[in-house]
């Protein structure tokens, strides 16, 4: 009788916790209205001394307030900067770029839609997410899927952002798998404001999303998030072929997970390591010239990250 009891107390609990995520999952998330922020970075290859390298820059989008324009209330977008990284062999560089200003204004109807607009450019109010979508649905023409009829819904699973599950929508292209994923309530892992197109030579990817108490990483995170110096840390040798990392697991986590991307996002490389084992050595001669990021990673939460130029 008790095993049948603890069975049948265990066959809840689990059912107890897939409908609150099916509730969840299938109740709308609306974009925010205030206190949310959206860091990202930008990457480029150019040529320089004879060979093609990156170049990268940091930047964040927030909101920072209400307008009314031509009678409709929008949120105020700013933009700020940022660091930019060049990583050319003759004149390598890393420049802190200091702006603040307005990038644009967004709106949310009340049929799943966000707006945007920007007199100031004479951009008028342009669709800019459209979460009415299907599987196998070609995403619309908006400010960030200009004229692209190939890009199209793969399938729609679900992603944790803070303690809620949304939706997000897997975004392919034709012949190209999946290189974008659209969040309700947070916008395009290729950036709020950026184009929604397969990344080649150039691209974009939101690093972290914040609003409140909410912080969420759907993308390639850096080194915007404020603890990551204190958790991570990393040192080279001369020859960039042995990196030394130290880092600081926080309290209640024992093992995590060291990975290593390339500016594009391709992950290069996974190590575990474990609490009190700091500091470690990695082996990384293959690395080409480039800009390259570390993550300390547990429980599918991305802790830290240290953002690095190699140049042999």
């Amino acid at each position: 009788m008790n095993r049948i009891s603890k069975h049948c107390i265990f066959l809840l609990l689990l059912t107890a916790i897939n409908t609150i995520g099916y509730a969840q999952f299938n109740t709308y998330h609306p974009f925010p209205s205030a206190n949310a922020s959206w860091a990202e970075t930008t990457w480029w290859e150019t040529f320089c001394d004879g060979n093609y390298v990156s170049g990268s820059k940091d930047f964040e989008y927030r909101l920072v307030g209400d307008t009314i324009i031509n009678s409709k209330e929008y949120h105020k977008l700013n933009i700020s900067g940022g660091s930019e990284w060049l990583t050319c062999k003759s004149a390598p560089s890393f420049t802190l770029q200091k702006y603040d200003s307005i990038a644009g204004f967004i709106r949310e109807d009340g049929a799943h839609r966000i707006y945007y607009c920007n007199p100031g450019k004479k951009i008028g109010d342009t669709l800019l997410y459209d979460f009415n979508l299907k599987v196998g649905d070609i995403l619309p023409d908006t400010y960030i899927n200009k004229r692209s009829k190939g890009n199209r819904v793969l399938k729609i699973d679900s992603v944790l952002v803070g303690n809620t599950y949304r939706k997000e929508y897997v975004i392919s292209a034709d012949s190209v798998k999946p290189f974008a994923r659209l969040i309700e309530g947070v916008g395009s892992t290729l950036g709020l404001l950026e184009p929604i197109k397969v990344p080649f030579e150039a691209g974009c990817s939101l690093n972290c999303y914040s609003n409140g108490d909410i912080t969420a990483n759907p993308g390639l995170n850096n080194a915007s998030m404020a603890n990551s110096t204190a958790l991570l840390k990393v040192y080279a040798d001369k020859a960039y072929e042995m990196f030394t990392i130290t880092y600081n697991l926080p309290q209640g986590y024992k093992d995590a997970l060291l990975k290593i991307y390339n500016i594009r996002g391709e992950l290069m490389n996974i190590k575990p390591v474990s609490k009190g084992e700091s500091p470690v050595t990695d082996n990384v001669y293959n690395l080409l010239d480039g800009i390259y990021y570390y993550t300390l990673s547990a429980n599918n939460k991305v802790l830290a990250s240290y953002k690095f130029i190699v140049l042999k």
